[in-house]
């Protein structure tokens, strides 16, 4: 096969992750860091503020060269959901970028992005992320509260990890050392599914709830997800 992929096979996402493999080795010739899951790509390039202009151009460099690699392997880069954010130290003053240039497209960083259902900001806070698993979480806690009546404890706690702790617990690692301020959003978030699940009032014990659920705070499942990480991090050194 000289060039695309059979469509509707199942075997699609394997070939098409080969198929597309050589743009890593563009981006490691430009000495840029490439990631990639199925056909979403990422670039990751460090910037020092004194020769900036330096890293820009080097990145501009290897854009210029994917795009002609899959000019001529018949593929087709979307400039226009192209992103760029430019992730800086909240002490740090700098200039802010002016873009970065794809094909014919002047690309703006933008001051989030989303990565694999992660929502990364140009500071790494996590605030708009934390928001959003908190309005999503919440719109599901009143979905399964509409129908609570009807359910038991059992397929409540189930419905509850599907649509609530799945949410909460996506990524935790990347939550561990936030601010007190934004774990308890998520705490609070937490503890109303488990006064769903067992039908208690707002002003019980909630640690007592927990308990009997068998459920850790969202401090320590975030914690202990940093821990797993960290260690697998050690094992493969």
């Amino acid at each position: 096969m000289d060039c695309g992929m059979p469509q509707g096979s199942v075997a699609g996402p394997v070939i098409f992750t080969m198929y597309s493999a050589p743009i890593e080795d563009i981006a490691s010739s430009n000495g840029i860091e490439c990631m990639t899951y199925a056909d979403d790509t990422q670039l990751h390039i460090s910037m020092n503020p004194s020769n900036r202009d330096v890293s820009v151009s080097k990145l501009e460099q290897c854009l210029a060269d994917i795009k002609s690699w899959t000019v001529r392997n018949k593929l087709q880069l979307n400039d226009s959901k192209t992103e760029v954010i430019h992730v800086t130290s909240r002490n740090m003053k700098t200039t802010p970028l002016s873009g970065i240039r794809v094909g014919d497209t002047n690309v703006e960083p933008t001051s989030s992005a989303r990565n694999l259902g992660v929502i990364l900001d140009s500071q790494l806070t996590m605030k708009e992320h934390v928001n959003n698993v908190c309005r999503d979480a919440t719109n599901a806690i009143r979905s399964i509260g509409r129908i609570r009546h009807y359910l038991d404890q059992d397929t409540t706690k189930k419905l509850v990890h599907a649509y609530v702790t799945s949410r909460l617990d996506n990524c935790n690692a990347l939550l561990y050392g936030l601010p007190d301020s934004e774990i308890m959003k998520l705490q609070r978030i937490q503890n109303t599914a488990a006064r769903l699940v067992t039908r208690t009032k707002k002003y019980d014990s909630i640690p007592e709830i927990m308990s009997g659920l068998h459920w850790l705070s969202k401090n320590l499942r975030s914690t202990c997800s940093h821990s797993s990480v960290s260690m697998d991090l050690l094992l493969h050194i």
